[in-house]
């Protein structure tokens, strides 16, 4: 793979990392927090039979594996999109192609300008996608 696809590429895994980076430590953190305070307050009561502290622990733990859940369906949608796009780059350079041989020139370079715009295309969703994410999180 020629370099310049490599380096949008490479981009790309950069900014969701990144995005994944500050999800968690901004927000899931505090959630994570919150449901660890509420386990321990099911555990501290008296009144409470061993089934309910299960209960309750598990309610408290509900917020956290939803918006788990949910970032884990974003990055996979994501990923299924830039996918898709990619195999569209090698079904535009089929087409163009009249027999099998090795990809000429031209053909590499527009294999190449296509997998730049999809990169290119698809960096300019990780905002809209963590914006996304962030929205769906309880307050």
């Amino acid at each position: 793979m020629e370099q310049r696809v490599q380096e949008s590429l490479k981009r790309i895994d950069t900014a969701a990392t990144e995005m994944q980076r500050d999800l968690e430590k901004n927000y899931v953190r505090k959630i994570q927090a919150h449901s660890l305070r509420l386990g321990a307050d099911c555990c501290s009561n008296a009144n409470y039979s061993a089934e309910e502290v299960q209960d309750c622990i598990k309610n408290g733990h509900q917020p956290l594996l939803k918006i788990q859940a949910n970032v884990k369906h974003e990055l996979e949608d994501f990923q299924q999109r830039l996918h898709r796009c990619m195999l569209s780059c090698q079904d535009k350079v089929k087409d163009t192609m009249t027999s099998q041989r090795q990809l000429t020139s031209a053909e590499e370079k527009l294999f190449s300008d296509c997998m730049c715009a999809c990169a290119d295309e698809h960096l300019k969703l990780i905002p809209k996608i963590k914006q996304r994410i962030i929205s769906a999180m309880p307050n």
